[in-house]
């Protein structure tokens, strides 16, 4: 249930049009049956009748409100495949939070996500560089940024430890070095 703030007598007061319009906004609601609605009683304005809330159903319905059906099927599916998979992440925050991966990754890069956590759980110490993680598709370049905190969160929860502990430790993976050498001839 979302609050929508019912206006004051003095709201009404100060601006009847925009209070009239605000109302007449939510009477043709495309969901009428989802607004609730109040009788107010006023010392000045007599009684009026004000929407007070928005009770959406589903977020299911939601979805479909916003035009959004197709990205949130594949949410729900793609994250049905993570809870079977890893059945400690049902309801997690980790989880949740990624609506936009579960909704909008290629098929292609949402396999590899799998295949990659799956890896690091199975292989929590391998001490590779991300280079020699034998997972097809997985790259130093596909794991970014954002890819690597997402690893990590979702790591963090299956293992119950501390994503502050950075992705390489969290991932038993071993951290390039902050420099390398090249050697160069010294040619003139």
């Amino acid at each position: 249930m979302i609050a929508l703030g019912k206006p004051t007598e003095r709201d009404v007061s100060a601006d009847p049009a925009l209070v009239r319009a605000w109302v007449q906004a939510w009477l043709t609601f495309s969901e009428p049956t989802w607004v609730r609605w109040v009788d107010m009683q006023w010392p000045r304005m007599g009684s009026q009748r004000v929407p007070t809330h928005v009770e959406i159903p589903s977020a299911y319905a939601l979805a479909a409100l916003a035009g959004q059906e197709q990205r949130f099927e594949r949410a729900r599916e793609r994250y049905d495949t993570c809870v079977t998979a890893w059945p400690s992440l049902t309801g997690k925050p980790e989880l949740l939070r990624a609506f936009d991966v579960l909704a909008d990754y290629s098929d292609a890069d949402f396999s590899r996500l799998l295949h990659f956590v799956s890896w690091l759980l199975a292989n929590p110490a391998s001490n590779h560089t991300l280079r020699q993680v034998p997972v097809a598709g997985v790259h130093t370049k596909w794991v970014d940024a954002k890819r690597q905190l997402l690893v990590s969160e979702w790591l963090s929860a299956l293992r119950d430890q501390p994503s502050s502990d950075g992705f390489h430790k969290l991932c038993g993976l071993r951290a390039p070095p902050l420099r390398l050498r090249v050697p160069c001839s010294a040619r003139r």
